[in-house]
């Protein structure tokens, strides 16, 4: 039997009047960090990203979202102080949405990218495209280029993501097919000596990757920042177990 992952896709559907009231679910750092972002619509992502992060995680371990105490690796990503060994999770936040993996499997990584934000990629392929992609991508039609960069983005921010090195890493040393991911397939690639399984998805104008260390079935929850605030002021929280909403199972396996 395949161990098995949670992902939840998040709609940010609260309007910027929600913020204050939000924030009381943030810790004193993540509050300064909201604070110390310049544009309200940034902010309201972040708040709302968070809020999910802290409820979700909060639901499978018992805890009520502002009682988390979530801290940051050396690389920025998240983890629950004395929860590393047993619970693993990874966020990605996109304008309007965030995308969240939970395991209590594996190690993970995810991203979200929105599509139609993608279009300045172009300039940077030195940066982040191996030979062999670069060698591809002249051959992708112009109207597609842009899809097709934001999918290679988001498979390698997901890699680099599982194996906790972010961009401590060189993203051209992660190296991506991309039919492999336009025919909805799964990959399996090695970075150094690990062994990694990526997919790819686009619901609307996202694309979001999934990386993990082994085969998996993935099931897919779709919610509303509204909803989760309902689901804490309702008291519907404190018991453990599954955040049950309408979603769709799909399986992640060479």
């Amino acid at each position: 039997m395949k161990a098995g992952i949670d992902q939840y896709i998040l709609q940010h559907d609260l309007g910027l009047g929600a913020i204050e009231e939000l924030e009381g679910y943030l810790s004193p750092r993540e509050l300064s960090r909201a604070r110390s972002l310049r544009y309200s619509d940034d902010r309201l992502d972040y708040v709302c990203s968070i809020l999910c992060l802290r409820v979700i995680v909060g639901r499978v371990l018992g805890v009520e979202p502002q009682n988390l105490n979530i801290v940051s690796s050396a690389t920025g990503r998240p983890l629950i102080e004395n929860e590393t060994d047993t619970l693993h999770f990874s966020l990605s936040r996109g304008k309007g949405t965030t995308a969240i993996a939970i395991s209590q499997d594996m190690d993970i990584g995810i991203d979200i990218e929105r599509l139609s934000l993608c279009c300045g990629l172009s300039n940077y392929l030195d940066y982040f495209l191996s030979n062999e992609e670069k060698c591809h991508f002249v051959t992708v039609p112009p109207l597609l280029r842009d899809g097709y960069l934001c999918k290679i983005w988001t498979t390698k921010e997901a890699a680099l993501k599982l194996l906790g090195l972010g961009l401590q890493l060189d993203p051209k040393n992660v190296v991506v097919d991309l039919s492999s991911l336009n025919r909805g397939g799964i990959q399996q690639i090695t970075i150094g000596d690990t062994i990694t399984y990526l997919s790819n998805m686009q619901i609307d104008d996202y694309s979001i990757s999934l990386a993990t260390p082994k085969p998996a079935q993935v099931k897919t929850t779709y919610l509303t920042a509204s909803s989760l605030v309902e689901m804490v002021s309702s008291q519907f929280y404190p018991q453990c177990g599954n955040i049950c909403v309408e979603g769709a199972s799909r399986e992640l396996c060479a």
